[in-house]
């Protein structure tokens, strides 16, 4: 799955988990990974893609 702000791939863990995070509204899902999340804040990262 790839992150949805910088289209890098992100890596996956013991049975397919990421190594990352989700960021959840209603049933929208968006795949944001961990070097996006500490490059940015969380209110940017929503206020962008949610």
């Amino acid at each position: 799955m790839k992150c949805a702000s910088c289209g890098e791939k992100i890596p996956e863990l013991f049975l397919e988990k990421l190594q990352g995070t989700y960021l959840v509204k209603g049933k929208k899902k968006v795949p944001i990974c961990s070097v996006c999340q500490q490059k940015y804040t969380m209110e940017e990262l929503q206020k962008k893609y949610l």
